[in-house]
């Protein structure tokens, strides 16, 4: 019997977070199947996608924090 995996499950595979049984099971499954070969290489992409974002904070936010971390010095002094 086959199982169907999920996207949590090829997560798993993908961050080597499975049995080696399972990765042996889902790496099979991929070569055979393309609706899991597709979902599998669509997490692949989105995971390129998510390593190379670059976050940085607002203006606002730098502000806020900047004024936080002056009052707290402040307070310690007083």
């Amino acid at each position: 019997m086959k199982k169907n995996y999920s996207e949590d499950d090829l997560l798993n595979y993908i961050y080597k977070e499975t049995s080696p049984e399972d990765s042996l099971n889902i790496s099979k499954e991929i070569e055979e199947n393309d609706l899991v070969r597709k979902q599998y290489v669509e997490l692949l992409e989105g995971i390129e996608l998510l390593n190379k974002t670059y976050f940085r904070p607002s203006e606002i936010s730098l502000h806020n924090i900047m004024a936080k971390a002056k009052d707290s010095l402040q307070q310690k002094v007083d």
